[in-house]
């Protein structure tokens, strides 16, 4: 006897291939049969005729390794179908947490009103999973808390030795479940590391047949350069390289999507095993102090908020940001313009968020960059921000690429309670149903099966996931039925706290996380390690 059949639906089974009506038959945690079940017995029949039937969608690029110890509902992800992601991205993970790697989390730690009472990664993984959550959870390990642990906020490359004892902590979180590596060469420490470090740690990963996911070092007029700085690195490990949320963040770039793309094939038929991923949206999101150019982050934060209350360092970074000499710069403004960041969180004064920096510094009369500093300063770096610098056609022409993978790019968050603060970027809420309904179902840039692809089968490949990503007998029960006409993304940049619409069910290792549109009380997902 079945534990639950969904009888009567449209399949969109994950592969690509076209969608056909069938049931889905589910025992315990697994599929068990997909067909024409009528006369199969159930303790559990629910009629999904009119709705489609899909994977539950694989997250590959969050960051909700915090976030989900404040809240375990993971509410924004499940909400909008997300079954299981990685988090661990851009060199931050939450293990191991090791040397002044401690001392970069104590602020917000404090704002999830979280204590840091793990140091390893098996550590932290069983107490995420003592705790219980939502959704299926697992996580890269972060060059950045390899780098703080042992070199501290050191502005350099490694030495060879400590390379070599970074890639013992490396390999001993990735025996301890972690799925490969991650790094942000967009922040510190990452943007220290040199080629060298990067592919011997890139190797360990690789003989544990784990993924090298990163955040290139520019994603604007550098975007070639620091693309080919990834590249090199998998040729040189021998690793598959994810460039995590691939972008062209230079307008002096923009159109240029389909150009880029086409050299990204090339370098795959070369035989580098490279893929890349995207957020649906025009805006990037980072905290505020990514406008301050690299040199002035040395150190740490602390030395860093120190280091911007000098007015002598003050007038050095306004000459960086405003000559052109910085290269570093063009990772994100090409020069600031104050009037495409938004505020997007900021506790001490929560009524300035949604604002520009140029509008708060209007309404002071004061120099945009003193005030951008002053409100790093005043929130210990917890200032987030929204950055709109793409292009609306390029992002579509990324999205349409057979190998670009969708993600959030965001941690887990709930339209209640702790996680409800800010101003936050839409895709925490609305990344999935937004492809479906705005480039699936309004533009007709891309099929349902396509799409669907695209969220599931694709991203679960790329990390290595075994039985997640499609719906066929054997793979775990993890499902979305969802309504493909009213199916759509709610949250706003203005209004980003509002869960979608037409997500009817989701279910997790069997069972509803979502049903009839709400979030239910079950915490069916797992710690899912590398094996």
């Amino acid at each position: 006897m079945l534990d639950l059949l969904l009888s009567g639906g449209t399949l969109i089974d994950g592969t690509g291939a076209p969608a056909r009506t069938a049931d889905v038959g589910i025992i315990h945690d697994r599929i068990v049969a997909v067909g024409d079940l009528r006369g199969r017995e159930s303790r559990q029949f629910v009629d999904v005729s009119g709705l489609l039937v899909t994977p539950g969608f694989v997250d590959i690029h969050a960051h909700s390794e915090l976030t989900l110890l404040a809240d375990g509902r993971g509410a924004s992800k499940v909400r909008q179908g997300v079954t299981t992601e990685i988090s661990g991205m851009c060199g931050f993970s939450a293990a191991p947490l090791l040397g002044q790697a401690r001392d970069e989390l104590p602020v917000l730690l404090n704002r999830l009103r979280l204590k840091p009472d793990w140091e390893t990664m098996a550590e932290y993984l069983a107490r995420l999973e003592g705790q219980g959550v939502a959704l299926n959870f697992g996580t890269l390990v972060g060059h950045g808390m390899l780098r703080y642990a042992i070199l501290g906020g050191a502005d350099r490359p490694a030495d060879p030795s400590e390379r070599e004892a970074m890639a013992r902590l490396l390999s001993q979180a990735l025996e301890e479940g972690g799925w490969g590596l991650s790094s942000g060469l967009f922040y510190a420490p990452g943007f220290y590391a040199d080629h060298e470090e990067i592919a011997a740690l890139a190797r360990v990963a690789a003989a544990y047949n784990g993924l090298y996911a990163t955040h290139i070092r520019n994603e604007s007029a550098g975007l070639r350069a620091s693309l080919q700085e990834a590249i090199a690195v998998g040729r040189a490990a021998g690793v598959r390289v994810e460039v995590s949320h691939l972008k062209i963040a230079d307008r002096a770039q923009w159109g240029q999507a389909e150009r880029l793309l086409t050299w990204l094939d090339e370098v795959r038929a070369e035989g580098v095993d490279l893929g890349w991923d995207q957020y649906p949206y025009s805006a990037s999101s980072t905290s505020l102090d990514a406008v301050v150019p690299p040199p002035f982050h040395a150190g740490g934060t602390a030395a860093m908020l120190a280091r911007f209350r000098e007015p002598g360092v003050r007038a050095e970074i306004a000459q960086a940001l405003t000559s052109g000499a910085s290269s570093v710069w063009e990772n994100t403004l090409h020069g600031p313009h104050w009037e495409r960041i938004m505020l997007s969180l900021y506790p001490p004064q929560p009524e300035l968020e949604g604002q520009t920096i140029a509008a708060i510094a209007e309404a002071a009369g004061r120099d945009p960059l003193e005030v951008a500093l002053d409100l790093i300063i005043e929130s210990e770096a917890q200032a987030g921000m929204v950055h709109f610098c793409m292009d609306e056609e390029d992002v579509a022409t990324i999205l349409r690429h057979p190998h670009t993978a969708v993600i959030t790019d965001s941690e887990a968050l709930a339209a209640d309670g702790p996680l409800a603060e800010g101003v936050p970027h839409p895709r925490g809420y609305g990344t999935y149903p937004r492809v479906l309904a705005r480039y699936v179902r309004e533009r007709g840039l891309l099929t349902w099966e396509e799409a669907i692809r695209k969220m599931t089968s694709l991203p679960a490949g790329r990390v290595s996931l075994r039985d997640r990503g499609v719906v066929r007998e054997g793979a775990f029960a993890d499902l979305v039925v969802l309504d493909p006409q009213r199916v759509a993304d709610v949250a706003t940049f203005t209004k980003p706290h509002q869960y979608p619409e037409g997500i009817r069910h989701v279910l997790v290792n069997g069972r509803f996380a979502v049903y009839e549109g709400e979030q239910t009380q079950e915490r069916a997902g797992r710690v899912i390690k590398r094996m």
